[in-house]
């Protein structure tokens, strides 16, 4: 598959959908259509213009993606039409960056520029020129107009760094009082490292050979015979050829009857004989871990990350209205879904 520089650059701040079909909903359009799409001017931002074709090609891996789940053609129109609107406002927000960046005198030296393209084409290429040329090549692209790419990358990436993340202000208390109020996020329940016999209760003309097969099972294990060995000759449960295990489990996401024995026994207990209305059941709890809460000190990064991200995305909308508000801005009405 060949390298897209349009996607590794241009579209490097455009959002991405989740990934998303039995039926074919992504058909090759048509060639007249393929030229609307691409000739068609989907917004006019100052005196910007961005194509159709320039939203497509940021749509391009939500497109597939959203046609790999969409159940109907109604609701991957209904999911690409959102996708395209998201793209196309993200593509708003960068021209008008674009346009602050030089409205306040913003310089980027060339050298700077020079230097992060070395870096990319060591870190993205292999340090390998040629890789850079043909992948430039497939897209049609010329080394002129990458470099104008990442220059603007750059630029929008330096003015988000100024306007935004320097305006973030997350500090100790912060982190605690979330840490405090979403304490239930953190909390670590108690867990059984469980193992099982089970005996299926039907037909029920052996209901009671299974029974006495049950309690002659569990007195055996008493007296000391392998509950694993036992397990993987007799149990009729899922867990059979592993012995029965069934791992580290919540107790709550048992069956009633099964919970309440796990929570009473201590570790390294066997269970009676448990009667459910389809199975026998004895139980092995090998091993138990009492709930708690998980330190702060361990989730304190993790939360100072997340508060800086939602404070991040806040400013940042804040700043891109305000400058909507000073722009000259004209979304046409394109029916590509």
């Amino acid at each position: 598959m060949r390298t897209s520089i349009a996607f590794l650059f241009i579209l490097a701040l455009l959002l991405q959908a989740a990934p998303a079909p039995a039926e074919d909903l992504n058909p090759k359009p048509k060639a007249q259509d393929d030229l609307r799409l691409v000739d068609g001017v989907a917004a006019q931002v100052n005196n910007h213009a961005i194509t159709v074709g320039e939203v497509m090609q940021a749509v391009s891996p939500a497109r597939q993606r959203i046609a790999a789940t969409s159940k109907t053609k109604q609701e991957f129109s209904e999911r690409m039409k959102t996708e395209f609107n998201a793209a196309l406002n993200a593509l708003i927000d960068r021209k008008l960056i674009l346009d602050a960046f030089k409205s306040e005198d913003g310089q980027l030296p060339d050298w700077a520029v020079q230097r992060r393209q070395e870096e990319i084409i060591r870190e993205q290429f292999g340090d390998d020129f040629s890789r850079l040329q043909t992948a430039l090549q497939n897209d049609d692209m010329t080394m002129e107009q990458w470099s104008d790419v990442v220059r603007e990358r750059m630029i929008v990436q330096s003015m988000r760094s100024a306007k935004v993340n320097s305006a973030v202000r997350i500090n100790t208390l912060d982190v605690r009082r979330h840490y405090d109020t979403h304490i239930e996020k953190y909390r670590i329940p108690s867990r059984v490292r469980l193992r099982m016999i089970v005996l299926n209760k039907h037909p029920k003309e052996q209901l009671t050979k299974k029974r006495a097969l049950a309690q002659s099972v569990q007195t055996r294990i008493m007296k000391g015979q392998s509950f694993e060995t036992l397990a993987r000759e007799i149990s009729e449960g899922d867990a059979a050829d592993k012995g029965g295990d069934w791992g580290w489990l919540n107790p709550a996401e048992l069956r009633p009857e099964l919970a309440h024995v796990a929570t009473k026994l201590p570790a390294r207990s066997i269970s009676e004989v448990i009667e459910t209305d389809d199975d026998l059941y004895i139980l092995y709890v090998e091993k138990k871990q009492k709930g708690g809460v998980t330190p702060f000190e361990e989730v304190a990064r993790s939360i100072e990350r997340q508060l800086r991200s939602k404070q991040g995305e806040r400013i940042y909308s804040t700043w891109t209205k305000s400058l909507r508000k000073n722009a000259f801005i004209k979304i046409f009405d394109i029916q590509a879904f």
